[in-house]
């Protein structure tokens, strides 16, 4: 199995990158293999004019250098053939609210991963991740599930609720995972999960819901 990099000794000039760590892991090679996934630009599925200001957001941007995300995430569209190998089939399906509701979808939902660096490491435990990191890059994801199936409309989130199961740590990889479970007009609900990238543990489940400009 490949390792995420180890912290590097006082002598290393920087952190690794985000692209260092995690395009070796497993769950990354099998997105990439899986015709359940496909794998898009970074940005996706934003258009031009939100590419164009992806700098001035935490992810893309002020937290994208090395220390922190160490660059763009990985991102991978679910193509509705199948779950992607790491997501807990289980889980997915007790989440899906109606089935009819959520049939026909676009995009049934995305993966991202994420490398943490030691600057997102602001938690009360040494080496710990704020807990709000887990917030902004789950809604993130659910933002990039409910964005894929709005035709373009765009939509904002009306509520996160999110579960904490294992603190996340720094100098690892996470994947954030995020599919639709039902659409009843302009509100979508989307399922989320903060995994890591080595050992699939859930680290934080989340519930979201949508809301379309009208």
């Amino acid at each position: 199995m490949a390792a995420v990099p180890v912290r590097p000794d006082a002598a290393s000039p920087a952190p690794p990158t985000s692209s260092d760590a995690v395009r070796g892991l497993p769950v990354v090679r099998a997105m990439e293999a899986d015709g359940a996934c496909a794998r898009e630009a970074s940005h996706w599925p934003l258009g031009r004019l939100k590419r164009l200001q992806a700098p001035e957001t935490l992810v893309h941007g002020a937290l994208a250098g090395p220390g922190h995300f160490g660059g763009p995430p990985l991102t991978f569209r679910w193509t509705g053939r199948g779950l992607p190998g790491h997501v807990d089939a289980a889980a997915y399906c007790r989440s899906i609210q109606e089935p009819a509701g959520a049939a026909g979808l676009r995009v049934p939902g995305v993966s991202v991963v994420h490398w943490l660096g030691p600057g997102l490491a602001l938690g009360a435990a040494r080496g710990a991740v704020h807990a709000g990191v887990a917030a902004m890059l789950l809604d993130e994801a659910a933002a990039r599930a409910s964005f894929a199936n709005s035709a373009g409309a765009p939509s904002f989130t009306a509520n996160l609720h999110l579960e904490h199961l294992r603190p996340l740590r720094a100098w690892t990889a996470v994947v954030a995972d995020a599919w639709v479970t039902c659409i009843d007009g302009r509100k979508t609900s989307i399922a989320s999960r903060l995994v890591d990238a080595q050992d699939g543990r859930t680290l934080v489940r989340a519930q979201s819901l949508f809301v379309s400009a009208p």
